[in-house]
């Protein structure tokens, strides 16, 4: 997950996390990825992780247990379930 704390752009990996020197949109431009999504402008997460969500906010959890939550926005929430579905048809 990448995440935008302020000015600041945090990528967390599966093992620690790292603060970024490239911008939010960096980031976005170089995940363009059916696994990756930018469901709110401080986030983009890689669906592989995702274990649910609603229309507000996202929960990932990562395989040694560690949960981390991002927010949807409300105009993102529909285009966040498609690129959801798009992903697990492509998955199976």
């Amino acid at each position: 997950m990448i995440e935008k704390e302020d000015r600041r752009v945090i990528v967390h990996t599966l093992s620690r996390s790292l603060e970024s020197v490239e911008n939010a949109k960096y980031w976005d431009r170089l995940l363009k990825y059916r696994s990756f999504n930018r469901p709110h402008r401080s986030y983009i997460i890689n669906l592989k992780y995702l274990q649910s969500y609603t229309h507000e906010s996202i929960v990932l959890k990562t395989p040694d247990g560690r949960i981390w939550e991002a927010y949807i926005a409300r105009r993102k929430y529909q285009e966040f379930k498609d690129a959801h579905l798009l992903f697990l048809e492509a998955m199976s």
